[in-house]
């Protein structure tokens, strides 16, 4: 949609130009437009970054972890711009069973980019949520401090005692507040492009069991040239696919309640894959 209105915006001025100029050949005007687009993306991109850098300059990447509502606006202008600018199309499903709980909630899905965050947290905006990231996104200019403003909480995996720490302030948040916190736990980026969700981590399932808090179970697939340039289309499906109440899942340990949402993340997503192709 902001693309759409630089073009259009872009296509006004040129006519305009043009027919004040009273030359009425085509010309001239397509080249305009051609000047007139590059001049407004350039622009808007510049303005973006400068508004961006502006509105998270006071982050404190130190203070303690907490949600704020402000530097979550933030985060979803920032998701509107982004999957506009990068042409990221994406078909949501499964909202409902996230609005039907009436409780914040642990979500857990499987891992295949950058932007899986961008594209969950853009779809529960009327939610109060935050990520458990991987240390480096932190250190990321611009999108550490916004991340760090919103509450967003740093996962080193190679840090033993960081991690139980993390793990601790996460369940906190999930007991004592209405916030809900999402969860990676295949713990990378799973490279292969086919329908194959890596083993999940039984850590990340502490925070279900030690908080009582439902878990939602969702999935993320991107069409093959996610990672091509930008002027060409790229598709993406995320999916909710059900949601898993205490009692349901009271009995099983760590380790158990691991493979069980595995099972049922890997028929979901062999379920897509059939779609798909």
């Amino acid at each position: 949609m902001i693309k759409l209105y630089i073009i259009l915006l872009s296509a006004a001025l040129s006519f305009t130009t043009v027919y004040f100029s009273f030359d009425y050949s085509l010309l001239p005007m397509i080249f305009l437009y051609l000047g007139f687009v590059f001049i407004y993306i350039i622009g808007f991109v510049l303005l973006f970054f400068i508004l961006w850098g502006l509105l998270v300059f006071t982050v404190n990447k130190n203070k303690p972890h907490s949600y704020s509502r402000y530097y979550r606006f933030v985060m979803q202008l920032l998701n509107i711009v982004g999957l506009s600018l990068f042409n990221i199309k994406v078909k949501y499903s499964g909202k409902e069973i996230v609005d039907n709980l009436h409780s914040n909630f642990l979500l857990i899905c499987n891992h295949q980019s950058n932007l899986d965050s961008v594209v969950a947290d853009y779809y529960l905006q009327n939610h109060k949520l935050l990520f458990i990231g991987k240390k480096s996104l932190f250190k990321i200019p611009f999108v550490g401090k916004t991340i760090s403003g919103i509450g967003y909480l740093p996962l080193d995996r190679n840090d033993l005692r960081q991690e139980a720490k993390i793990v601790k302030d996460a369940t906190k948040i999930l007991s004592t507040n209405d916030v809900s916190i999402g969860i990676y736990p295949e713990g990378t980026r799973n490279q292969k492009k086919d329908a194959t969700i890596s083993e999940l981590k039984a850590g990340s399932f502490h925070l279900a069991l030690d908080s009582k808090k439902p878990i939602v179970i969702s999935l993320i697939t991107y069409d093959k040239d996610i990672t091509s340039n930008i002027f060409k289309i790229r598709h993406c499906k995320y999916k909710i696919v059900k949601a898993i109440t205490y009692d349901e899942y009271k009995n099983y340990s760590s380790k158990e309640l691991a493979i069980y949402v595995h099972d049922i993340m890997q028929e979901e997503m062999n379920k897509l894959y059939e779609q798909k192709n």
